[in-house]
């Protein structure tokens, strides 16, 4: 396999040098037909090549999926129990997280040459952290310790993995004035912190309501579908982008080389007041799955 790229270096460092070599040059018409030919069948090996790495990069994406799976098993725990019982379960692992992304790991003189390595590493995956979202950097920060995501623990493929399932469309933490609130006050624990709830260091706000809105009769009107694939089921977080992309009308949509998908949909009640419900199309399997996952109890049979 090393001979097969190093010829191909060779080759790729030939053909730069001799498409310079071709800028002040001109050639015939037979000869122009002529390059054509060679350029066609350059093109045709370039597609072989890429059709190679490709399949690669896919054998090593299904590897780094399959060996993330214990992170993002605990990841996905850790993050459901907080949004369920309101409360962080270790703070002292989520104010570690955030001081350690913000400020990099302490360095010192006398740092080994593999502690100044596994040190430079986690810096760079600190700026990488610092470029979610803040929803996106408070959740890495929940659900993974610090030293599990280290070089020695957590391999650059299933970090990048991971990094990538948390990443949003929407903002980005730097210059977000709540967040550096946040961080500062995390950094610097006072004795008011024991009495702050969980709740108010994430933001939630509760309003008595005066009627349950799920108890109102709703009637449509207005359905929104067919979002661009690319930026709707592929940018949806897992395990719901999983779970879409197993439905059976995903699968008919890409059969059918559409791009655009009506796997995600909004509906609009009349009653403006009402809420909007966002639904997505899921494999029949992963219904049950999210929710085991998200603990759905059944509430209606027909």
């Amino acid at each position: 396999m090393a001979t097969v790229i190093d010829q191909l270096s060779d080759i790729t460092r030939n053909l730069d040098a001799l498409a310079l070599a071709m800028r002040d040059i001109s050639f015939t018409e037979t000869e122009s037909q002529t390059l054509d030919a060679l350029a066609a069948s350059l093109k045709d090996a370039v597609v072989v090549i890429e059709s190679k790495a490709g399949s690669c990069r896919r054998l090593w994406s299904e590897q780094a999926w399959k060996d993330s799976e214990e992170h993002r098993i605990k990841a996905q725990t850790t993050i459901v129990a907080l949004l369920t019982n309101g409360k962080l379960r270790n703070s002292a692992v989520f104010r570690r997280n955030i001081k350690l992304i913000y400020q990099g790991p302490p360095h010192s003189e006398f740092d080994s040459k593999d502690t100044k390595w596994r040190k430079e590493v986690i810096q760079k995956r600190c700026r990488k952290i610092q470029q979610l979202s803040p929803d996106g950097v408070v959740s890495w920060a929940i659900a993974y310790p610090p030293t599990s995501w280290g070089p020695c623990f957590m391999p650059n493929d299933i970090f990048d993995l991971c990094e990538t399932l948390l990443k949003l469309k929407d903002g980005e933490a730097q210059g977000c004035t709540g967040l550096e609130q946040l961080v500062h006050e995390l950094a610097h624990p006072s004795q008011r912190e024991t009495e702050v709830n969980n709740h108010d260091i994430l933001g939630r706000v509760v309003e008595p309501m005066p009627r349950n809105p799920n108890n109102v009769n709703r009637e449509m009107k207005h359905m929104f579908t067919n979002a661009p694939a690319a930026t709707s089921v592929l940018q949806l977080p897992q395990p719901f982008r999983g779970a879409a992309q197993n439905s059976a009308q995903w699968k008919w949509e890409r059969s059918q080389g559409y791009g655009t998908t009506a796997c995600v949909a909004t509906l609009f009640p009349k009653d403006e007041t009402q809420d909007v419900s966002f639904t997505i199309w899921c494999g029949h399997n992963d219904g049950y799955r999210l929710n085991d996952i998200y603990g759905v109890k059944h509430a209606l049979s027909s």
